[in-house]
């Protein structure tokens, strides 16, 4: 054997990839990431709360998923893209009527949006929460997906779990 085919050989075999992963410490990271979204809902600032939550328990166990995963990052980054462009609209959609079509209940959410953009930057006082539900669904899918991600693989869910413990 000479020392080209012990190159040769290195390069093609499997590499096993370990992923640390713990059933309790991922059952423990959804509770405590939804009964975080829960405080927030108890708190009645507004009705339709209940969303914030679906997507924080939605997003953990989804950010578990992909953090156990033997996919690569720029794979799961495609599958997080994905995952965002329909949960977070479907959940928000949700909250505008339920015999009207996916299609003007996405439409009438995109207009109720950006009627309360533009109310905020008129200095307006807005009467729609749907800004507030959006923005606060947004930022624990975001935060929630990334602590489960990181949790499952690499074991560091700190930063991300800082930031909920603050909001």
């Amino acid at each position: 054997m000479t020392h080209l085919d012990n190159v040769l050989y290195t390069t093609r075999m499997k590499t096993n990839i370990v992923r640390w992963f713990d059933w309790f410490s991922a059952v423990v990271f959804v509770i405590a990431f939804g009964s975080v979204a829960m405080r927030l809902q108890v708190t009645n600032w507004t009705a339709n709360l209940e969303v914030v939550v679906v997507l924080a328990i939605l997003a953990s166990i989804l950010g578990l998923m992909l953090g156990a995963s033997h996919f690569n990052r720029l794979a799961s980054q495609l599958f997080v893209l994905n995952f965002t462009l329909f949960f977070v609209p479907w959940q928000l959609g949700l909250l505008v009527g339920h015999q009207i079509l996916w299609d003007e209940r996405l439409l009438s959410l995109i207009g109720r949006l950006s009627f309360s953009i533009n109310e905020v930057i008129n200095n307006r006082p807005i009467q729609d929460p749907i800004l507030f539900i959006s923005s606060m669904g947004i930022l624990f899918w975001i935060l929630s997906l990334v602590a489960g991600y990181q949790l499952a693989r690499n074991g560091r869910p700190w930063m991300p779990v800082f930031l909920m413990g603050l909001s």
